[in-house]
């Protein structure tokens, strides 16, 4: 009882594809490719800058119609002079250390809702 060569065709398809799902999850690895802190990194990796994805603005300058009045990961209320980030895909806003140690610590969904925080357009830009 050998190999047949359509066994052996699909065993090799097998390792392809298993070595092809490697290099694509590799390759979106979002902690990699939203590092926050790409100005101290020392000649690494070319890093996608947070400030691209999600600009800070004044918390006084936020166009929206009811401003949320507290951040939901310190929980500590919006001064008008803070800077903040709010996120695209869901619109919540925190404040801009906040969020940044969040995302520095590998968590790229919304503290919130979960839904991603990178928008998904960004990726077609790589």
């Amino acid at each position: 009882m050998g190999l047949s060569y359509g066994s052996i065709g699909v065993i090799i398809v097998g390792v392809i594809l298993n070595d092809l799902m490697k290099e694509v999850c590799s390759f979106l690895d979002l902690s990699r490719l939203c590092s926050l802190y790409s100005s101290e990194s020392s000649g690494s990796i070319n890093k996608i800058p947070m400030d691209d994805i999600l600009p800070a603005t004044k918390f006084e300058d936020m166009s929206r119609v009811n401003p949320p009045e507290s951040c939901r990961i310190c929980q500590d209320e919006f001064d008008s002079a803070e800077k903040v980030r709010s996120l695209r895909n869901c619109a919540h806003v925190f404040h801009k250390t906040c969020i940044d140690r969040w995302i520095h610590e590998d968590k790229m969904t919304c503290p919130l809702c979960r839904t991603l925080i990178i928008p998904d357009f960004y990726f077609f830009r790589l």
